[in-house]
């Protein structure tokens, strides 16, 4: 155990001493940085991001370093810091970096980035400027032709200190400044951007081996990084687009053109196309945005064929083609000259989905650049099957004629859609991309081109992205067969879960059903008083229980007898009504296990129970029936017996009887005739009874109207007195039908 425990604490050392060693073979250096410039932000406590930030993590792994940020609010505090030893790298600083003595910069530039004259976009510039400038900013040499383009005066205000400079312009004690643009800030009008500025890695004078090192890391990162400053320009700079920014001459020509017109080369979604004569798609999104920017109409022209789109701009008929390929050679013949890309395409390959091995045959449309550029250099022109059309070049792959085409990734679905080529699929990996541009007529005014130019730096390249992810998803229609070719085990898999959903709703519903209707046959078929089956589940079950008796051939007679109890209502008001209703259940149960019995149910009155019994005769019934009356006519409790005053009235239940009702009815009423604990078989005496008393019933509202009723006095006589002293009222019936009703 000691040994376990010893070991333990031993690898817990070395791993510290191992840590120790690691961190004291990268070699820490101190980085200053300039707070709020963007060139290295905090933005939150303890997490750094920026261009300047990102380039210098990258580099610290080519030069096995750490480097630790230290941050000051002016170049100058920084200038001092590197002089004194407390940092060991700056950036330079924009302007003239030999302001800092005993300096040295690197060979590399970290990055280049225009200065830009600021002016409050509330108010429209004065004629004359007062200028806000750091000592070590000035000059700038494009200012002064900038400001005369313009048509301003102006004169210069030196600040050493960049706060102070931006205090002085918030108090309008200057009416602009200048400062690098080292990230975008949209809430900074921008007059003009002029004279980029260098910035690189500043080391003191007295440390040339650092700067060796330097020089070799950064050497080797671009090396193997060729775009690194690219793609941080991208990500930190231009990702919100930069401020447009047009001159003088520029804005003239946009007021005095107004309206310009553009074409397409390719009809193709989600990109450009024309439905009921309205252009659609991503470009036209996006040209309709620049035309809101720049204040001007952009009409879009429609056209037949690329030949044709390419033939109107040779002519000078449009002043632009809105999907211009960026290739130089090929714009020229068109009589165009290429702005810079705004869009890049990138191109798979569509097969059939049952196709394996490499291609031979390829469709393309010859009118198109790609073809030249990708695919007449790939494939034999004997190999490829020329086509009218992208729609035809999908069709020629679906039938086999072909074995693959080529089209950008997002413009799959909907040639897939439009042909009914459920048969293809693309390819994941992209073999080649085309920068689009707009492609300028060459006899427009220069400025133009350079105008397109400033609107395409100016968008925002995620606003871009959008705009094209939006097109695709609201101008692709889903389509049920695109969806089952290109996911066959998806449908399945919606089919199988939409057939389990429609089987479970059936069967849910045909369950809830027989629940509810076997809770409402509970309700008609159940004694709410008794938890005990009623009169109307006894009508519907001896039927078919008589029917079970013809076809046994027993010769058996079927009785109905009900049982009841004179003494409920007392039971009640002295013991509760839980005693009698568990008394009654209990009765219904133990009778039902008796051979005799063969159900039971709660009579229409309280304490009623009714059996359907089969015997042999009306002795051996009447024999079972004074049986169950003594066994059940009492409630044995701890303390005492409850004596119920059971009786009992049997009546038979005859083949042709066509009401359980009526029978249970008659074995009531010998019931009401019989004694206490006493049994009573109905006969034809009470059927006579019976016939008599349902034919007075029926005659007596006649009788009632015909007045047949009539009050006779027997008068009461006193002895004593030997006088009438009263009388006591009695009515009489005299039926004109039934003769004297006494």
């Amino acid at each position: 155990m000691n040994y376990v425990f010893n070991m333990k604490y031993i690898l817990i050392f070395l791993m510290i001493i191992l840590q120790t060693n690691i961190v004291a073979a990268q070699n820490v250096l101190k980085v200053g940085y300039l707070n709020n410039t963007g060139f290295v932000e905090e933005d939150w406590d303890g997490h750094l991001t920026g261009y300047g930030y990102e380039y210098m993590e990258f580099l610290s792994n080519y030069g096995n370093w750490q480097f630790k940020y230290i941050p000051a609010d002016t170049w100058d505090e920084l200038g001092q810091m590197l002089q004194s030893g407390e940092i060991d790298i700056m950036p330079s600083m924009p302007g003239d970096y030999r302001l800092i003595p005993n300096c040295v910069r690197t060979d590399h530039v970290v990055g280049r980035f225009p200065m830009q004259l600021i002016t409050n976009k509330e108010v429209k510039p004065p004629a004359h400027l007062r200028i806000g400038f750091l000592n070590y900013d000035y000059p700038v040499p494009a200012l002064p032709i900038i400001v005369k383009n313009e048509g301003f005066t102006y004169e210069m205000v030196k600040f050493t200190n960049h706060f102070d400079m931006l205090a002085a312009f918030e108090n309008n004690e200057v009416d602009a400044f200048i400062e690098a643009m080292v990230s975008m800030e949209s809430n900074l009008n921008v007059l003009a951007i002029f004279d980029r500025q260098s910035y690189r890695l500043l080391v003191s004078a007295d440390k040339p081996e650092l700067l060796n090192q330097l020089n070799l890391a950064m050497d080797a990162m671009l090396l193997h990084q060729p775009d690194m400053r690219d793609r941080l320009s991208r990500k930190y700079i231009r990702k919100q687009g930069l401020p447009l920014i047009l001159n003088k001459q520029e804005r003239e020509y946009l007021n005095q053109k107004k309206s310009f017109k553009t074409a397409f080369i390719v009809h193709r979604k989600p990109y450009a196309y024309f439905e009921n004569g309205e252009a659609k798609g991503a470009i036209p999104e996006i040209l309709r945005r620049m035309a809101s920017d720049l204040g001007v109409d952009i009409e879009f022209i429609e056209t037949t064929s690329p030949n044709q789109a390419r033939q109107l701009v040779r002519e000078g008929k449009i002043d632009f083609i809105a999907d211009c390929v960026c290739d130089y050679s090929q714009a020229a013949i068109s009589n165009m000259k290429p702005t810079q890309p705004y869009l890049t395409l990138s191109y798979v390959p569509v097969k059939r989905k049952d196709f394996e091995g490499s291609f031979k045959t390829a469709a393309a449309v010859q009118e198109l650049l790609y073809t030249k550029s990708y695919i007449e250099q790939h494939f034999a022109k004997e190999n490829i099957v020329y086509m009218s059309s992208v729609r035809g070049c999908f069709q020629a792959v679906a039938d086999g004629r072909a074995d693959v085409t080529f089209v950008p990734a997002s413009e799959f679905m909907f040639y897939a859609q439009d042909t009914d080529s459920y048969n293809l699929k693309p390819m994941a990996e992209s073999y080649f991309t085309d920068d689009i541009c707009f492609g300028v007529y060459s006899g427009s005014n220069p400025e133009l081109w350079h105008i397109l130019n400033r609107e395409i730096a100016h968008l925002d390249t995620n606003w871009l992205r959008s705009v094209v992810n939006d097109t695709v998803q609201s101008g692709f229609h889903f389509s049920p067969k695109f969806f089952i070719f290109n996911y066959p085990l998806h449908t399945l898999g919606v089919i199988i879960f939409l057939s389990s959903v429609l089987i479970f709703g059936i069967w849910y519903r045909n369950s809830m059903k027989r629940k509810h209707l076997d809770i409402i046959q509970h309700m008609a078929y159940t004694d709410a008083r008794y938890d005990l089956p009623n009169l109307a589940w006894l009508e519907s079950e001896v039927p078919q229980y008589m029917i079970k008796m013809r076809m046994g051939h027993s010769k058996l007679r079927l009785f109905v007898v009900v049982f009841a109890m004179d003494s409920k209502a007392a039971i009640v008001d002295q013991y509760g009504e839980d005693l009698l209703i568990k008394h009654m259940q209990k009765m219904s149960k133990s009778l039902n296990e008796q051979s005799w019995v063969a159900m039971s149910a709660a009579g229409i009155n309280a304490g009623h129970l009714i059996c359907i019994c089969p015997a042999e005769n009306e002795v051996q019934i009447n024999n079972y029936v004074n049986e169950s009356l003594a066994e059940y006519s009492y409630i044995e409790t701890k303390d005492s017996r409850i004596w119920l005053h059971m009786k009992a009235g049997i009546c038979e239940l005859k083949q042709d009887d066509f009401s359980v009702r009526q029978v249970v009815e008659k074995a009531s009423v010998a019931c009401y005739e019989s004694s206490m604990h006493d049994v009573q078989v109905f006969d034809d005496k009470m059927q006579d009874n019976l016939t008599l008393q349902h034919k007075i019933e029926s005659h007596m509202e006649k009788a009632l109207e015909l007045g047949e009723f009539k009050a006779w006095f027997q008068p009461k006589y006193d002895i004593k007195t030997r006088r009438i002293v009263g009388a006591e009222a009695l009515v009489r019936w005299t039926s004109s039908e039934l003769g004297f009703m006494p």
